[in-house]
């Protein structure tokens, strides 16, 4: 039997006797979760799944007890447990930090796991970074998921059809945002060595720095000078402006590495945009690790590092080029350039 609309705007809690065997179950929504299991079958209506049962049960819980589990929710499908019924339990002490559409995500996670028998999944968009669905495994809530965003109608799309491929990854080139070649050595860019910012880094005992001339651009070379471990990154924030909603963002260079085998290279592009009190914040990081294989290349070698559909209103981007070592650990970099793509 299917709960209808209309059974679930009558009735904020409402109990249900069926008999199995000799015992008779009671079969509960509370009024609290009411509305966003409403907003669930209404989101699976308009994808057209509507085999949603009533036989569910909802709860808000002091203490998880539907599974043993320390997480804020847990939801159960009975042909992958012992339940007779599918059956969501949230933990009342985490809902009541939660806002609304942290508790949307939370309700439709765990309806995921107890309505659609949906299992975790922890593979990531085309980026690398982010979750590919809100059924990740202990994830935190996706900053990108809200009404604002065009990508919460994606995961709730996924949500219902796990098949459904990520839209959002072929953009048309628009316009270089950044060009860098570093003609001007390490002007505007920040050093650190092991964590710490280096304000004179012409005079840092434990860094060389080296700028060569290729023709048409320059290349820059950061090196650790003592056989410690190391952790060398070099960063520089981009002003953005003039996005389309939904917009990618990609950033090219042209780099080699020397270090040890036990290093290991991140390239990183994060972004930042303004909050609801106008006060920028960081918001998302993709790094992306290079495989072994790249150290010890006397050639340059093309990479890049991408971030799917952003906010419209990102306003900096900051590229990050990190290398770890136990011991000696160079970078060299060459024309780089950030691209929009819309």
């Amino acid at each position: 039997m299917l709960i209808s609309n209309r059974i679930l705007f009558l009735v904020a809690t409402f109990i249900l006797f069926s008999s199995c065997g000799k015992d008779e179950v009671n079969r509960v929504i509370d009024a609290e979760l009411l509305p966003y299991i409403q907003s669930f079958i209404e989101e699976g209506e308009k994808r057209e799944v509507s085999d949603l049962t009533s036989e569910l049960v909802a709860n808000l819980v002091d203490k998880i007890t539907v599974i043993e589990s320390d997480a804020c929710g847990v939801g159960v499908a009975p042909q992958f447990s012992d339940k007779e019924f599918p059956q969501i339990e949230i933990e009342q002490s985490c809902w009541e930090g939660l806002n609304d559409k942290e508790k949307e995500f939370l309700v439709f996670h765990e309806l995921g796991h107890a309505v659609l028998s949906r299992a975790h999944t922890d593979l990531t968009l085309p980026d690398g970074y982010r979750y590919k669905s809100m059924m990740c495994t202990g994830c935190p809530l996706i900053k990108s998921y809200g009404e604002e965003t065009i990508l919460r109608d994606y995961y709730l799309d996924e949500l219902f059809n796990p098949a459904i491929a990520f839209p959002y990854a072929d953009k048309e080139f628009k316009k270089i945002e950044v060009e860098e070649d570093f003609s001007n050595g390490l002007d505007g860019w920040e050093l650190y060595y092991n964590g710490i910012l280096i304000e004179d880094w012409e005079t840092y005992p434990r860094v060389d720095i080296s700028k060569v001339n290729n023709g048409s651009s320059s290349s820059l070379t950061i090196s650790s000078v003592e056989s410690d471990d190391a952790w060398l990154q070099l960063i520089k924030r981009f002003e953005i402006d003039n996005l389309s909603e939904c917009s990618n963002l990609l950033a090219y260079a042209d780099f080699r590495a020397a270090a040890t085998e036990e290093s290991h290279l991140e390239v990183g592009l994060s972004l930042t945009e303004r909050n609801i009190n106008g006060e920028l914040e960081r918001f998302y990081i993709n790094r992306h690790r290079v495989d072994q294989g790249f150290f010890g290349e006397t050639t340059y070698r093309d990479f890049q590092v991408v971030n799917y559909c952003i906010p419209q209103k990102t306003e900096k981007a900051t590229i990050s080029f990190s290398i770890f070592s136990s011991s000696f650990a160079k970078i060299s970099i060459d024309n780089l350039r950030i691209e929009v793509h819309e």
